[in-house]
């Protein structure tokens, strides 16, 4: 006599229940012998809802760091700053431990921070303290969250207002960094003084100040030389807008 072996679930191992089904059923090519038994659990239905999670989970990541690298290109961090983390900044004073905390507080309510007017930061402070590191490690914190930066160090922005003058379309230059989520402008003062780029960065402050959208400005300037360098209006804008911070 004949012993037919029942099949059993792969996942939590429950047998098959067998159906009664006509013999003519039964007798089909192929899948006759498979219809003869049905799971009596739900482990099928939901390892495909499993499965189909997964594939979603992992387009979206996939959609995500697409996205991110975009932003990325678009940022104008360079390859040695992309490096430039808040975890691999290591203090060396009271100070640095300070405005460390303070970024890291600050990117993980970046939304909540974004909405104030005093949003942003000016980190000052003599050369090799560490405040560009600082300000990449802010955009590369909020690039991974999806936050569109741009990094641009002053003197780079003069040469490129001053080439695109020539040309009579500036605006493509300023425009995006009036309007972009974070501005971060690395070493203010480094360029060379030149009265039209003066109103040109103060365009840039006055749009951002009234539209709430956050900088971040570093240089080895403190606000009262910013005050003599550039005029009042951008120092007052620089104070409105940002936490000053002395690294």
């Amino acid at each position: 006599m004949e012993v037919k072996a029942i099949p059993v679930c792969i996942y939590c191992g429950k047998p098959f229940a067998e159906q009664e089904l006509p013999q003519a059923f039964l007798r089909l090519p192929v899948i006759g012998e498979k219809l003869r038994y049905v799971p009596q659990c739900d482990c099928y239905e939901k390892q495909r809802e499993k499965e189909e999670a997964e594939r979603k989970a992992k387009e979206e990541k996939e959609l995500l760091l697409k996205q991110i690298e975009e932003l990325y290109s678009r940022s104008r961090l360079t390859p040695r700053f992309r490096r430039r983390t808040l975890q691999s900044f290591f203090p060396r004073n009271e100070k640095q431990k300070e405005a460390l905390a303070l970024l890291f507080e600050y990117v993980s309510l970046f939304n909540t921070a974004r909405e104030k007017e005093l949003n942003g930061f000016y980190l000052y402070g003599a050369p090799g303290r560490g405040k560009t590191h600082l300000a990449a490690g802010v955009a590369n914190e909020l690039l991974k969250q999806g936050v569109p930066c741009v990094y641009v160090k002053t003197g780079e922005l003069l040469s490129a207002i001053r080439e695109k003058f020539k040309s009579g379309d500036k605006e493509e230059v300023i425009t995006p960094l009036k309007e972009v989520d974070l501005l971060i402008l690395d070493d203010l003062g480094a360029e060379e003084k030149q009265e039209w780029f003066i109103a040109d960065v103060f365009r840039i402050f006055d749009w951002r100040l009234e539209m709430l959208l956050p900088v971040i400005i570093t240089s080895n300037l403190t606000v009262d030389e910013v005050a003599e360098r550039y005029g009042e209006r951008i120092a007052s804008r620089i104070k409105r807008m940002c936490r000053i911070i002395e690294i």
